[in-house]
């Protein structure tokens, strides 16, 4: 079993997300959401979160192609990578921090290959447009 591994705040979950997680999904045969904490979206987007974990948690998994979301903590050295061991990682076209901090990390721990999904319609579904 191929299990892919896509991590974001998904704050507030819209089109362009599920356009991305669908695409995650056909890299392999179980999806696994890694959803940032609270803190994170405060830390990252200097924002409040519009949701809570739970409920963004709760909204992930009516989604289909999506069969696990766990906790995503900043700075913690993925260790969400270690737990879930996943075959791919998924990142959506605006998580370029992301995709540096991961070839960081590859350097001194395994290599895993990460895909880049395009953007869906990003002048329309793009969280920080949505109120």
């Amino acid at each position: 079993m191929t299990t892919v591994l896509a991590f974001g705040a998904f704050d507030p979950l819209h089109a362009g997300h599920a356009h991305l997680l669908a695409h995650d999904a056909a890299y392999g045969d179980k999806l696994v959401v890694a959803l940032a904490i609270d803190d994170a979206i405060r830390e990252l987007k200097h924002h409040e979160p519009r949701q809570t974990f739970d409920e963004r948690k709760a909204a992930l998994m009516l989604l289909p192609p999506v069969d696990d979301v766990v906790m995503s903590v900043p700075n913690d050295g993925f260790a969400v990578i270690d737990a879930v061991q996943p075959d791919v990682i998924a990142t959506g076209y605006d998580q370029q921090h992301l995709r540096d901090a991961l070839t960081d990390w590859m350097a001194t721990h395994r290599t895993i290959p990460v895909v880049n999904v395009d953007a869906h319609e990003p002048e329309m579904y793009k969280s920080s447009l949505m109120a």
